[in-house]
């Protein structure tokens, strides 16, 4: 929809030197109707809007809304600004005519600590809410009987104005919700403002306990653990009396009334209370108690006729809470101070109201207890503990440090002993390796001949049989299926020799031990090859039965061959011609039974006792005692044993077990 100008008025120009002078210039009437969502050529449409409608467009915040949306949110945002401002003025015009009145109507409630019971406390403030109704016209006054833990709970809900309650609560009302004291109870009968509140510890006349220090190990009843006379006192006290044995009394919690103290000393339910000094008279007095019946322990001199444990601290006191209006506060303040003195016989009941007077005496008792604010933290408790047993901590410190120095010492000596013994292993690992590799060379020495003997065997097999080959081609006599027959036996030979040497090869080898998983038939089966020879010339029988069952085992084929040839050639040497020698393998549990049993004569318990000693010999000159020592020391690196048996009938069996391979 276009602008719409009356008849009488001309049309801005189009072609204007400067739009904005144009736009002066040509400024419709007041009653000119606008459509928001165009406008009249050569016009900003921020400007424009802001201009006619008062719009504040929103400048430098990233994307701008439409100008005819973002005029409207504008102006609904004015509307909401006004009509909450219009409210807090009704607000505050109406609590200014109002406000008095309901004021006026809301009693001030007053939390008074009821360590008797309600009706007691009640009765000992009438006088003082009496004169506060009568003072404050305009508001009304209730009291309200609380115990400890209520108080407090009222205190931080805000459901009480003011709190009549001990010092050490005051104290803490301060600490914890910002209370302040507004005034102090004036008690006539006591020796003064500073001197009103104490703790006796009362005990049955007849009881046990006759001292205070009688109460370690015993139950102290108290109506409440922060109450101040009937506890806090006390503590401190029986601290200073009995030092760190305090620890050991046991504190029960009895509940308000006090008279709940007397009850269980009467019941025997605790062996010591704690009551507020003066209060077993007071109960004394009105009958309610047998004065007779009870004692105070640790009871202190003063100009008052009271008995009690403990020194005397101030006087309850009267206090305003933070949401209390100051004038308010102001006025309760003048109404007590103003309040008239009158005679009282009860030395506990407050007879008018003074200035706050100090409760530094007060907070001496918090600090001593460590109670709140002023509990030790752990870091603090460290700090404490150690400057009180400084002498035993350096006593500690220098008994650790020597401690440590030895400790030091200890692994020094260790890991150099470790390092020696490591050394004096490695040294006999090699001392025993040339001491079997020299055993090895000592017995092919007796091997030699039957070993050349053995060798050449299948050496004249393979001439004689290569001979008649040649015999065969001069003559013309050959053919093809005799001259196969004749090879392979000439290569069954030639494989008979090879197996012949690398067995001796492998019995010589002096390399490094190098565990495989092996067969135990195959290394009986090498070290029966290198010794028939030597069993043959000796005019003896090798009886050697192959196990059908495989028999594995982790270990070193070298050196357990040199086991087989040791005990195989001592039994050739320890039997007769015509004799059997006879070597045998099973199984028994985890393990492989090797036996290897002569024919001879047999040897007494000493010489089989001996006879893996090293350097030991039953051979003479022709022994160096070095076979059964070696061959022991390899059965056992393996995980096995080694020893002599004597044969049924007569000879000896050399017996090794080694442990079977779990891999298999």
């Amino acid at each position: 929809m276009p602008i719409a100008y009356p008849s009488a008025h001309r049309a801005p120009k189009a072609a204007v030197r400067h739009p904005g002078v144009a736009r002066r210039r040509a400024r419709p009437p007041a009653r000119r109707v606008y459509d928001l969502g165009r406008r009249p050529a050569g016009h900003d449409s921020a400007r424009f809007l802001r201009r006619k409608r008062g719009c504040r467009l929103g400048r430098g915040r990233g994307k701008q809304a439409p100008p005819q949306r973002a005029c409207r949110l504008d102006l609904l945002r004015k509307r909401r600004y006004r009509l909450r401002r219009m409210r807090v003025i009704v607000t505050f015009f109406a609590a200014l005519l109002f406000g008095g009145q309901a004021l006026a109507d809301t009693p001030l409630r007053i939390g008074v600590l009821s360590y008797r019971g309600a009706e007691v406390a009640r009765g000992d403030f009438r006088e003082t809410a009496r004169h506060l109704r009568g003072t404050l016209t305009a508001r009304g006054v209730e009291v309200v009987p609380l115990t400890l833990r209520e108080l407090d709970g009222a205190a931080r809900r805000a459901e009480v104005d003011f709190i009549f309650t001990n010092p050490g609560h005051s104290f803490q009302l301060v600490r914890r919700h910002g209370a302040s004291r507004l005034a102090t109870a004036r008690y006539p009968a006591r020796p003064g403002p500073q001197d009103v509140i104490g703790a006796a510890v009362v005990v049955r006349a007849e009881g046990p306990v006759r001292a205070l220090p009688d109460l370690v190990d015993r139950r102290l009843g108290v109506v409440d653990a922060a109450a101040f006379g009937g506890h806090l006192l006390a503590r401190k006290r029986l601290a200073e009396e009995l030092g760190a044995a305090v620890r050991r009394v046991e504190t029960v919690e009895l509940g308000f009334p006090q008279q709940s103290v007397l009850d269980a000393l009467r019941d025997g339910r605790v062996e010591a209370g704690v009551l507020r000094a003066c209060l077993l008279e007071a109960l004394v007095a009105e009958g309610a108690v047998d004065g007779a019946a009870f004692r105070v322990l640790g009871a202190r001199g003063g100009a008052d006729d009271c008995a009690r444990s403990t020194d005397l601290h101030p006087g309850w006191a009267m206090l305003t809470l933070p949401h209390v209006p100051t004038e308010t506060a102001t006025r309760v303040l003048a109404a007590l101070l103003s309040q008239p003195a009158r005679p009282v016989s009860d030395p506990l009941d407050p007879a008018g109201w003074l200035a706050p007077v100090s409760y530094a005496s007060v907070e001496e008792v918090y600090r001593a207890l460590e109670l709140y604010p002023f509990e030790r933290d752990l870091p603090g408790d460290i700090r404490a503990w150690l400057s009180e047993n400084v002498v035993w901590v350096a006593v500690a410190a220098i008994l650790l440090g020597a401690f440590l120095l030895h400790v030091v010492r200890v692994e020094y000596l260790v890991v150099r002993r470790t390092r020696e013994l490591e050394a004096a292993a490695a040294a006999r690992r090699a001392l025993e390796a040339e001491m079997a590799h020299a055993n090895r060379v000592s017995s092919m020495a007796t091997l030699a001949g039957s070993l050349a003997h053995d060798l050449n065997q299948p050496l004249a097999a393979i001439a004689s049989f290569a001979g008649g080959l040649r015999q065969r081609r001069r003559a013309g006599t050959d053919d093809a299926e005799t001259t196969d027959k004749v090879l392979a036996r000439i290569v069954e030979q030639a494989n008979r020799a090879a197996e012949f040497i690398r067995s001796m090869r492998a019995f010589l080898s002096r390399g490094e031990a190098a565990r495989a998983h092996l067969d135990l038939r195959d290394v009986a089966d090498d070290a029966v090859l290198l010794t028939q020879g030597l069993a043959r010339a000796a005019g003896l029988t090798l009886d050697w039965r192959r196990p059908a069952v495989p028999m594995p085992v982790m270990g070193d084929a070298p050196r357990l061959r040199q086991v087989f040839v040791a005990l195989i050639q001592n039994a050739i040497d320890a039997s007769p011609a015509g004799g059997v020698v006879t070597v045998g393998a099973t199984g028994e549990g985890q393990t492989w039974r090797v036996s290897v049993a002569d024919s001879g004569p047999g040897l007494d318990d000493e010489t089989r006792r001996r006879a893996t000693e090293a350097f030991f010999t039953t051979k003479g000159e022709k022994g160096l005692g070095l076979g059964l020592s070696t061959a022991l020391a390899i059965a056992e690196d393996h995980g096995g044993c080694l020893w002599l048996e004597p044969r049924a009938g007569a000879g000896t069996v050399a017996v090794m077990e080694l442990p079977m391979d779990a891999a298999e």
